[in-house]
C-alpha cells in the first residue's frame, strides 16, 4: 500500500500547473477564474511566507481580490520568466532553486495584487516542491493558505460539491503532506474531505488514486477492513477507466488488507489470480509472490513457499532483496503484521 505522488510534471495526485506563453498572463492555464466574493469574506487569521522570511496573510489577499481581470499591475517579463523557471526547476528536480523562485514569484504576485487564483496556483506548486524536499511543515503552510483562499467560494451551496477542481486537489495534496509527517488520521480526514467535495461515496466522480491514498493511511492506523473497501472500489474505478495495471495494483493492496482483516482465503485467492494473470508492475508481482511465500510458510507448506519465493527472487527483474528489509516492508510498503511475522520466520530459518 505504498503511497506515491508525482513530481513537477503533474499526474494524478498532484495539481499540474502549466504556464502560459504570454508574458503578461503568467498563469492563464492554471486560472480558476475565481470571481469577486459574493459576500464579505470572514477574517482569516492565517499567515503564509512570501520570500526572504517575509509573510503576508490570507485575509489581506482576500481583501484585495476584485473582479476577474482586475489587479494592481501586470508582472514584468522578468517576473514571468522567474515563475516559468520555477516550474522548469521543479520538473528537473532542482528543488531548492524551484522553492526559491516560487517564493520570489509569490512575493511579486502578492505585491502586484494579482488575482487570487494565480496566487493559489503558486502556493500549491511551492507546496508540492516542499513535499519533495520533505519540508512538510512548509508544505502544509502553503496548502493551508491555498485552501483558505479558495474556501469562501470553493463549495457550491446547493450541492456541497467543489465549485472547481483545484479546491479538492489542494486538499489531497495536503493529505499527502500529512502522510509525510505520519499524521495518518489527519491525512484520512483530508482525503475524505476531498472525496466529499467530489460528491462522496466511492463511485463515479471519485478519483480512484485518492481512494488508494486513503486506504494506505487507513492501513497505517490498523484499519484494514476499511482500507479494503477503498482498495476494492479503487480497483473497480480503474477498470471502468480501462486502466488494468492500476486496477491490478489496487487489488494487490486489497489482498494484503484482507489478509490482515482475517479474510485469508479470499486474500490468497486474489494473490494467486494476480500472479497468474500478470499485468502489474514487476515490483508488485514480486510482492504477491513473496506474500504467498509468507502465507504458505505459515501453514507449513515449505515446498510451495520456496517455489513462490524463488520465483520472486530469480524470475523477475526487481528481485526480492527489499523483502529482507523489514523496516521498509512495514513502513514503506505497509505490509500487515500477519504476513511480516511468518516471512521473518521463513527467512531466518536454518
Amino acid at each position: 500500500a505504498e503511497a506515491s505522488r508525482s513530481g513537477g510534471g503533474g499526474g494524478v495526485g498532484s495539481v499540474s500547473v502549466e504556464l502560459s506563453r504570454s508574458a503578461r498572463s503568467a498563469l492563464v492555464a492554471a486560472a480558476l477564474a475565481l470571481g469577486p466574493l459574493a459576500q464579505a469574506s470572514p477574517a482569516v487569521a492565517l499567515d503564509f511566507e512570501t520570500a526572504g522570511g517575509a509573510k503576508t496573510s490570507v485575509e489581506r489577499v482576500l481583501e484585495q481580490s476584485g473582479p476577474p481581470g482586475t489587479y494592481l499591475a501586470a508582472p514584468t517579463e522578468a517576473e514571468v520568466r522567474n515563475v516559468q523557471e520555477a516550474f522548469r526547476a521543479f520538473d528537473s528536480k532542482r528543488l531548492a532553486s524551484a522553492d526559491a523562485k516560487f517564493s520570489e514569484g509569490i512575493a511579486a504576485w502578492v505585491r502586484l495584487q494579482r488575482p487570487r487564483d494565480e496566487i493559489v496556483a503558486l502556493l500549491v506548486a511551492r507546496g508540492n516542491v516542499r513535499v519533495d524536499l520533505k519540508a512538510f511543515d512548509g508544505a502544509l503552510a502553503d496548502y493551508d493558505a491555498a485552501i483558505a483562499l479558495m474556501a469562501p467560494d470553493g463549495v457550491e451551496a446547493a450541492t456541497g460539491r467543489a465549485a472547481y477542481k483545484e479546491y479538492p486537489n489542494a486538499v489531497v495534496q495536503r493529505g499527502l503532506a500529512r502522510e509525510g509527517q505520519g499524521e495518518w488520521a489527519a491525512a484520512v480526514a483530508d482525503y475524505s474531505q476531498a472525496i466529499d467535495l467530489w460528491g462522496g461515496g466511492r463511485g463515479e466522480g471519485i478519483n480512484p488514486y485518492v481512494l488508494v491514498y486513503r486506504g494506505n493511511a487507513l492501513t497505517s492506523q490498523g484499519k484494514y477492513a476499511s482500507a479494503a473497501e477503498d482498495y476494492a472500489a479503487a480497483s473497480d474505478r480503474f477498470l471502468g477507466q480501462r486502466d488494468k495495471r492500476s486496477a491490478a495494483e489496487a487489488r494487490a493492496n486489497l489482498a494484503l488488507a484482507l489478509y490482515e482483516a482475517g479474510k485469508v482465503d479470499e486474500a490468497v485467492g486474489i494473490m494467486k489470480q494476480l500472479v497468474r494473470k500478470g499485468g502489474m508492475a514487476d515490483e508488485r508481482t514480486v510482492d504477491m509472490h513473496v506474500a504467498l511465500a509468507a502465507h504458505y510458510a505459515s501453514v507449513d507448506e515449505p515446498t510451495i513457499a520456496d517455489a513462490e519465493f524463488n520465483t520472486a527472487c530469480y524470475d523477475t527483474k526487481a528481485g526480492c532483496r527489499l523483502y529482507y528489509d523489514f523496516d521498509w516492508l512495514q513502513r514503506v510498503r505497509r505490509w500487515p503484521p500477519s504476513l511480516i511475522a511468518p516471512l521473518k520466520v521463513y527467512l531466518n530459518r536454518s
